[in-house]
């Protein structure tokens, strides 16, 4: 028992120190929370665009206010430009037109930063699926984990604390009350203190003539 409750501790004590080390650092998001938040705070502007529409003049790229993001996330704008600018980098690919797609734009009509919406929807579904893949194998993981600690803990129950159990009830004796006795209707074992007469059981003397004579 102290073996184990020794590895409880241990286990809760490394817990408290990663969940303090992760603390002390500032959490960034990820490129999945940039585009989900990019993704619910623009999709009724993408899917109410209009021909002739003066807030944006392309039905794909939507204006995006980068300081209201950086607010919702929390981080600050520099380092969110510099996100999106990054994405853009990495996820720049050749049209074989000679214009490249491009998921964002920096001050495309000379004031405002615009999102590639369709591109940036289909980047969003890869990085979800992705993110779903790893959820269910640290879901498995965290599964195998409890089954190993279930197990540890029944090994050193069967080998460590019943063994000792069994010895301690081994070495008690057990007194039958007297009432007991008598209401099962068993005999009393007399105790070695008690004085209880023996019978006499000596061998009767040989006398022929009661022994039973054998027909002729």
């Amino acid at each position: 028992m102290c073996s184990i409750s020794r590895m409880c501790n241990i286990l809760v004590f490394v817990l408290i120190s990663f969940e303090k080390a992760f603390s002390i650092m500032k959490r960034l998001p990820t490129d999945l929370e940039i585009l989900n938040k990019i993704y619910n705070l623009y999709y009724k502007t993408y899917i109410d665009f209009e021909i002739g529409d003066s807030t944006r003049n392309h039905i794909n790229f939507v204006p995006i206010d980068i300081a209201q993001i950086a607010r919702n996330l929390r981080i600050d704008v520099n380092i969110l430009f510099m996100r999106l600018y990054s994405l853009r980098l990495k996820t720049s690919r050749s049209t074989g037109e000679g214009s490249p797609l491009n998921l964002f734009i920096h001050k495309m009509d000379g004031e405002r930063d615009y999102i590639n919406f369709p591109y940036m929807a289909s980047l969003l579904a890869d990085l979800r699926y992705e993110n779903k893949k790893y959820r269910v194998a640290i879901g498995f993981s965290f599964f195998s984990l409890i089954v190993a600690i279930l197990s540890l803990i029944s090994s050193a129950y069967r080998f460590v604390i019943q063994p000792e159990t069994s010895r301690s009830s081994n070495g008690q004796t057990l007194s039958v009350p007297a009432t007991s006795q008598h209401q099962s209707g068993t005999t009393p074992i007399p105790s070695s203190s008690q004085n209880v007469p023996i019978p006499n059981q000596s061998p009767k003397p040989y006398n022929p003539e009661t022994q039973l004579q054998r027909p002729k």
